[in-house]
């Protein structure tokens, strides 16, 4: 039997997300693999982790974009979270794994994380 040990859990949800990255115009997706009240995982193509590299400055911080749809697949309003690069490994010849930790959260996108996570 697994016992899960983190003090936020982690809940399976895959979805589009947008990377933001500061000194930069263009946005970046993804997709999320798990989220938790302090962070997500996501699965992105190397051109991405490369324009990290280019455009932030250690540490990492970028902004996250949750795409997430509503209940009856209605879409919502998307969820913009301020974010810092915690693991950037490589999975795959044509996937990275990131791995972010959510920073500043105001208490409206901690309530509209919580509801998101409450559908997982």
């Amino acid at each position: 039997m697994v016992v899960e040990r983190r003090f936020h859990p982690r809940h399976i949800l895959q979805l589009p997300v947008t990377l933001n990255l500061p000194g930069s115009e263009e946005t970046y997706a993804g997709n999320s693999l798990n989220i938790s009240e302090s962070g997500m995982q996501l699965a992105v193509p190397p051109y991405v982790t490369e324009a990290i590299k280019r455009h932030c400055a250690i540490p990492q911080e970028l902004s996250v974009t949750i795409n997430a749809t509503g209940s009856g697949n209605e879409q919502s309003t998307p969820i913009d979270i301020p974010a810092r690069i915690i693991v950037n490994r490589r999975i795959s010849s044509n996937e990275y794994l990131i791995g972010v930790k959510f920073r500043s959260l105001t208490p409206a996108i901690q309530d509209s994380l919580q509801k998101l996570l409450n559908r997982a």
